[in-house]
């Protein structure tokens, strides 16, 4: 295995949202905890174990192998994927001679090589290698193997040899196991316990525990940045939304006043057309010029461009749609409440139902906003509730 990728904050929340959004809801959520007997050195022990991981998410059914061997490119594990029921799991032997937490480290390699079987079994699989190693990775506390991945995904110990002189040289021994760094799965962690209301610190091993405080610091800086970050995505896309709905406000009044002014041209010329009626076989006499009294409506130019339109619109009109921006309709629920033009025209309002939005209350005749480019926004899934629950945004 490669060296391990450490993972933005907000890549994470990606992640674990496009698995979320790829697999059946867990309803009962827990941390699985592995039996007290298991023992890594009995195969008997490790089926066992094995077919209860697979039990635990929801793999009921199969038929699970797992061996000690010596791995291709020394990878820790490696597994089967297809459509078959029986499931051969392989991980590196390497590992009960070099590794003193060979318990835990067994467990993370078969966390993770069973939740490849558990995202392929319900269609995830992505074309990018890395991706969705990091995904799978990423699954383990998705599924409730957080602690297998946090308890043995890394280990650091020291030997020391003495030499004939009297002198000694002392080693340090770094083992790690999956594809990001303990940082990245001790984020995941402590996000998903949170969103189910589950103690992350429970379970996790003295060392891991240790070794995780004394790397806080920097993964509280950098949680920070990210944190800063996506209050900046919601925000630019907040305003974005809200500039879109005052043009929208003004285009749809706009075009309400102009089919009134429509309709009372059809019926004016229906009025005259009916007094052309009356000369019966007479009218195909009257002087050409005469059918200047129709007075049809002009064919007007449709502007796909907003700002093209917008900029179009007779001031004359202006009034009435100002009227129309001030009554505030929330995004959301549609509740309806009264605004005012303020300077800037925009401003972060919060409904009655408790949603937090903003509104643009604009002039019409003021200077239009600056556009901002935005990318679609995903469906709403409990990772970005937690986000918006999490990191309020801040007034302008």
């Amino acid at each position: 295995m490669g060296k391990t990728v450490q993972l933005p904050f907000i890549t994470i929340l990606s992640y674990l949202s496009l698995i979320e959004q790829s697999v059946p809801n867990i309803d009962n959520f827990s941390l699985y905890t592995p039996s007290g007997t298991f023992n890594p050195d009995d195969t008997i022990s490790v089926q066992k174990e094995a077919k209860r991981m697979m039990e635990f998410v929801g793999l009921n059914g199969y038929t699970t192998i797992v061996t000690l061997c010596l791995t291709k490119n020394g990878t820790a594990g490696s597994i089967n994927l297809n459509n078959s029921k029986e499931v051969f799991i392989e991980i590196d032997k390497n590992m009960q001679i070099n590794r003193k937490n060979y318990k835990e480290a067994v467990l993370c390699v078969m966390a993770h090589e069973i939740c490849h079987k558990y995202l392929y079994a319900h269609g995830f699989y992505l074309e990018d290698n890395n991706i969705n190693e990091y995904c799978t990775d990423l699954a383990t506390f998705f599924v409730g193997f957080g602690l297998l991945t946090i308890n043995g995904c890394y280990e650091e110990y020291s030997t020391t040899e003495k030499h004939h002189d009297g002198s000694s040289t002392t080693t340090t021994h770094i083992h790690s196991t999956g594809y990001l760094t303990p940082q990245n799965y001790f984020t995941a962690h402590q996000v998903v316990c949170k969103i189910h209301n589950v103690d992350y610190l429970k379970g996790v091993s003295i060392k891991m525990y240790r070794f995780t405080s004394q790397l806080n610091k920097t993964a509280i800086e950098q949680t920070q940045l990210s944190r800063e970050s996506i209050i900046e995505k919601f925000k630019e896309q907040s305003i974005s939304l809200a500039n879109r709905k005052r043009e929208i406000i003004i285009l749809k009044n706009y075009l309400a006043l102009k089919e009134k002014e429509m309709v009372i041209e059809y019926e004016e010329n229906d009025r005259k057309f009916n007094r052309l009626v009356l000369y019966g076989n007479a009218a195909d006499k009257l002087p050409f010029t005469f059918m200047h009294m129709l007075n049809l409506p002009q064919k007007e130019l449709y502007y796909s461009e907003y700002s093209e339109v917008l900029d179009k619109i007779d001031p004359k009109y202006h009034e009435l749609i100002d009227r129309n921006l001030l009554t505030l309709i929330c995004p959301i629920c549609g509740a309806v409440s009264n605004s005012m033009i303020r300077e800037n025209g925009l401003s972060i309002r919060k409904c009655q139902c408790g949603k937090i939005f903003y509104w643009n209350s604009l002039s019409i005749a003021s200077r239009a906003p600056k556009k901002l480019k935005i990318k679609k926004m995903k469906q709403s899934n409990s990772f970005t509730n937690w986000i918006k629950s999490i990191f309020k945004l801040r007034k302008l």
